[in-house]
């Protein structure tokens, strides 16, 4: 299914419930990547489908390229290869000269691109994860196929860097930052062992001089590798880098000269330039800084390779050691650059193409292509079949819609239209990790660097991500160590966000700005060594709560999070404590209608907080534990309508009733986020899919309602009618695919279903026998008296009492033993 389809947004797919039942699929080539349809259980008696009353609205779908490279195919032919993260990631091959997409392989299970090179053969040896199991795969442009050649290489989980030296390849990985040898011809792997103790992450990577060089993070180290002996030796790094860096992420060699990229950026540069002949460093001011990862060249042409600064693209002559101009700013092309992830000179030997073209491949999947000699070039359209991009954050707008951010993508969002019910896919950030209301704006925090950006939405006001919403500021990795704005609040005329730090370091913060002009003010260790991982506002203070755990790559100090409380207009935490438990993370904050705050901690307790005594009131652990490090993804909200909380948390979308703490599950797995619109319609979403939830005993949703008296029988033979304060002067009957609650009330006859949707019934009495069998949905019978014999039987879900048993005088059989008895 290419380009960007989406699924009718009324149907209920058995399909998708594939994906939420965690179905494992195979790699399968040159084709559309769909879940297989789950078998047809509509004859199975009893069978409950827990997506029953799940509306699918679709995905954002996008073209995501995060890795490619360029090479020449066996025949000849020139080539771009790039992946497209998504669900499921796929690999491409696309004809430099003609734009055609030559193959495509999918990964179902996988999401993300990890690494890539192409031997002197153009055997292409790639690795992708999320999962991340350390799989290497190998392509054969000549057969046009895939080849998983081993799972778990040396033990690790993620395959970073790749290098071809004399036939073998080599590699660095994660977590445990080692390099490692394959050798093709005779399968055989070699461990080298970790880099360092003190990192993570083996990621720069190059040969030098018969050396492996490599650069480790999140403690920057470099060193020199004897492929045959093991032995390695530390290349010392000069300051300021070795000590405010946080990672050595490339390492590219041209002559005798090694290029050093660094992250983050410090003092707008991010390249050291080494001599080998000297054995020092050296020239670092003779090439434009900084430099994004993947805009320099591993090939060149006459001594010459090529670079982008800014958005200017450059030569570097390594004779003379200066930069030179390829005209780039004076070209049609001048403002291609872009997301450019990876462009390289090649030979594409055309008439419009003469001799050496530069090509490039953007983040939305086209290309471009640069003539030196011509000094013009193109842009080639995407061929890259999109896919699902993952769904990573959720947050009310002011228009009163749910909005949705995506993780890693190529800049999407979405946005479900109350209106029309449908799901829209905006322009956005790469990675949406916060987003709030504030009066008429919407707020979104965004990774990497911790940046905010505010918008105006509805009225004349159109969604252009970059303009509105625009950019208002960046914490930076570099600048204030922070990288992760995963928790916004609107807090009186300001609005208050909290953080993660940048990998490998501690302690978060607290910033407060205006999304009207921008400023803001960051309060860094609001708790000591601490993230804020949640935020809500009640009575003029901000209550937060924070995670022991910073960036990646962190060790904690702490053993318990706190819960805090920040006066906005003082700019100073007035409160904190250890939360209630020994939770290491504080996952979501919400207020309730009483002004109590309510929350939920990683070890799956919730607790209710008092904040103008400033003590947790009550709590208890209804199992809904998550072990995110961040509180990414977990949500908790009050509905009014049913005056319950919900949430999710473990991948379960779950409720609570705040005054008996009675709880249950909605959906038990795969629930990736949940939220709720202004009409208290909640919404969640799996991994790439949003669904909007219809429940059947919605008490915001009647057909029909009977209050007062009714003359008569009742039959019920479509929709949903609701019996709420009333006396029915005879039996009530519910007919197939129609829905009855019934409040408060008094029936003077029985009550009989058969393959209802839902049946609820709820502190009534019942003159007569009660008859439910082959309910699809929900069974609900809870606080009754029922003169008369109960009979339950064939029903999709095990009927239930809520905590209060039913009072019953005759015989009670089949599903509904268990519910006649004394409150429980």
């Amino acid at each position: 299914m290419p380009g960007s389809s989406r699924p009718d947004p009324r149907i209920r797919r058995r399909a998708l419930l594939a994906l939420l039942l965690g179905v494992a699929l195979l790699a399968t080539s040159a084709g559309p990547a769909h879940a297989s349809p789950a078998s047809d259980t509509s004859g199975a008696a009893a069978q409950h489908d827990p997506m029953a009353e799940f509306v699918d609205l679709g995905s954002m779908y996008t073209a995501n390229v995060r890795l490619a490279a360029m090479d020449v195919r066996p025949d000849g032919t020139p080539v771009v290869y790039g992946f497209s993260d998504g669900t499921p990631v796929s690999f491409n091959a696309i004809d430099a000269r003609t734009g055609e997409l030559l193959h495509t392989t999918t990964f179902p299970g996988y999401t993300v691109a990890s690494s890539i090179v192409v031997d002197d053969s153009g055997l292409v040896y790639f690795s992708v994860r999320a999962p991340n199991d350390g799989t290497l795969w190998r392509y054969d442009p000549a057969t046009d196929q895939v080849t998983k050649i081993a799972t778990g290489v040396v033990g690790e989980g993620m395959l970073r860097t790749l290098l071809i030296r004399d036939g073998i390849l080599y590699g660095t990985t994660y977590p445990d930052a080692k390099v490692y040898s394959y050798d093709p011809a005779t399968g055989a792997f070699r461990d080298y062992g970790g880099m360092t103790t003190d990192g993570d992450y083996a990621w720069g990577f190059d040969e030098a001089d018969g050396r492996l060089w490599v650069g480790t993070g999140a403690v920057p180290h470099l060193f020199s590798l004897d492929p045959a002996t093991g032995g390695k030796t530390e290349i010392p790094l000069p300051e300021p880098v070795a000590s405010r860096a946080s990672f050595i992420n490339r390492v590219t060699r041209h002559g005798d000269l090694a290029f050093v990229q660094y992250s983050p950026s410090l003092d707008g540069r991010n390249h050291l330039v080494y001599d080998l002949s000297a054995g020092q460093w050296c020239c670092t001011g003779t090439i434009g800084q900084p430099i994004a990862f993947g805009h320099m060249t591993r090939g060149a042409v006459d001594g010459r390779f090529f670079y982008a600064s800014g958005d200017k693209v450059q030569g570097y002559d390594t004779a003379t050691r200066q930069t030179t101009s390829i005209g780039w700013e004076d070209s049609p092309l001048a403002a291609a650059l872009g997301t450019t992830r990876a462009f390289e000179p090649m030979q594409l030997g055309t008439p419009q193409f003469p001799g050496t073209t530069l090509v490039g491949m953007r983040g939305d999947g086209t290309i471009w292509r640069y003539n030196l000699q011509n000094r013009t070039g193109d842009i080639l359209p995407n061929v890259i079949r999109s896919t699902p991009a993952t769904v990573h954050s959720v947050g009310a707008g002011p228009d009163g819609n749910v909005y949705f951010g995506a993780y890693l993508s190529a800049g999407v969002m979405a946005r479900v239209n109350r209106g029309t019910g449908q799901l829209e896919q905006l322009s956005g950030p790469k990675q949406a990790d916060s987003i709030t209301t504030h009066g008429n704006r919407i707020v979104v925090g965004s990774y990497p660097g911790a940046e905010y950006y505010a918008g105006e939405v509805g009225g004349d006001a159109a969604w252009d991500w970059g303009s509105n919403p625009r950019h208002l500021f960046s914490l930076g990795r570099a600048e204030l160590g922070q990288d992760r704005p995963v928790t916004l609040v609107s807090a009186g005329d300001l609005v208050v966000g909290g953080t993660v730090p940048d990998y490998g370091e501690l302690g978060g913060g607290l910033v407060v700005f205006d999304p009207a002009s921008g400023a803001y003010q960051f309060h860094r260790d609001v708790v000591p060594d601490q993230s804020v991982t949640a935020l809500t506002t009640v009575g003029g203070l901000v209550v937060g709560g924070t995670s022991i755990h910073g960036g990646l790559s962190s060790t904690p100090t702490r053993d318990r999070a706190e819960l805090f409380v920040w006066d906005v207009e003082a700019g100073e935490k007035v409160w904190s404590a250890p939360v209630v438990g020994g939770g290491a993370v504080v996952q979501a904050l919400t207020v309730g209608p009483n002004g109590m705050v309510w929350g939920l901690v990683g070890d799956g307790t919730v607790f209710e907080f008092d904040p103008r005594t400033r003590t947790v009131t009550r709590s208890f652990d209804p199992g809904f534990a998550d072990g995110n490090l961040w509180g990414f993804r977990t949500e908790l909200f009050y509905r009014a309508a049913d005056a319950r909380f919900y949430g999710n948390a473990g991948g379960k979308l779950f409720w609570f009733d705040p005054q008996t703490l009675e709880h249950g599950l909605v959906l038990a797995q795969d629930v990736r986020i949940a939220g709720m619109d202004r009409d208290e319609t909640i919404y969640v979403a799996n991994n790439t899919n949003v669904f909007r939830w219809e429940p059947a005993d919605d008490p915001r949703d009647c057909d029909a309602t009977v209050t007062g008296t009714h003359d008569g029988p009742l039959r019920v033979t479509e929709g949903k009618t609701c019996v709420t304060g009333a006396v029915v002067d005879g039996p009530v009957q519910v007919g197939a695919g129609a829905s009855v609650r019934i409040e408060d009330s008094r029936v003077h006859g029985g009550v009989t279903t058969d393959q209802a949707r839902v049946v609820s019934i709820a502190r009534s009495r019942v003159d007569g026998a009660v008859s439910i069998t082959r309910t699809s949905g929900r069974v609900l019978l809870s606080g009754n008296t029922i003169d008369g014999a109960l009979g339950c039987a064939e029903n999709g879900w095990a009927p239930t009492d809520d905590g209060v048993r039913n009072t019953v005088t005759g015989q009670v059989s089949g599903q509904c033993v268990g519910l006649k008895g004394e409150s429980s």
